[in-house]
């Protein structure tokens, strides 16, 4: 696909090289955020749950979750449903690191709202202990800069890394995979302290 822009320039457009063909060399390099120190890292899970009658091992529901015990994943995912509180509350401005284990059989774009990440890494997990196993690969090509989405793919932990603005609120995170968002697999999440005005919690 091309693109042709008839309407002169009003001034100096210094982004992309005079070129006829633009090769990936000739753009510039695609910004990252800095490493962050001591960086928060919130291990998340990616659940679905299946009915045992009449039709065992069929997805009922899908959830996402906290992870208490990095040490046994599988063991101390808790899943969160829409109307329950916030588990993720980062303070406006802080930088943190989101692990998400993908303990279903489907791939899951996940959108975050409100925010831009960068996708840092991927590992396998083990299948019986849910523990991140083997090298981490790195972000596909079409997966750098800043993003909103990523797909986290069955049996993997995909981290991305997160810089949160300075304004706090209350916003949601979830699969857009519309069946699975529409059947729990989407969560708030709170940046800075509730506003007293908001609707209360109905759940904990």
């Amino acid at each position: 696909m091309q693109f042709r822009v008839s309407v002169p320039l009003s001034g100096t457009d210094a982004t992309t090289p005079a070129a006829q063909v633009i090769m990936p060399a000739d753009l510039p390099p695609v910004p990252v955020f800095p490493p962050a120190a001591g960086v928060r890292r919130r291990p998340l899970g990616l659940l679905e749950l299946t009915a045992e009658s009449p039709l065992p091992d069929i997805p009922v529901e899908t959830n996402l979750g906290i992870i208490t015990d990095t040490e046994e994943p599988l063991e101390s995912v808790v899943a969160r449903k829409w109307d329950q509180a916030p588990t993720e509350t980062p303070t406006p401005g802080d930088t943190e690191m989101w692990e998400l284990y993908n303990f279903t059989e489907d791939a899951h774009p996940i959108h975050i709202h409100e925010v831009l990440f960068q996708v840092v890494n991927r590992q396998a997990l083990d299948k019986e202990t849910g523990v991140p196993v083997l090298t981490p690969s790195a972000p596909s090509p079409s997966e750098n800069g800043y993003k909103d989405t990523v797909i986290a793919y069955p049996g993997e932990v995909t981290r991305v890394q997160l810089k949160f603005g300075s304004i706090p609120g209350r916003f949601v995170w979830h699969c857009h995979i519309v069946d699975h968002e529409d059947n729990e697999m989407m969560r708030p999440y709170q940046v800075g302290a509730p506003d007293p005005a908001q609707p209360p919690d109905r759940g904990v």
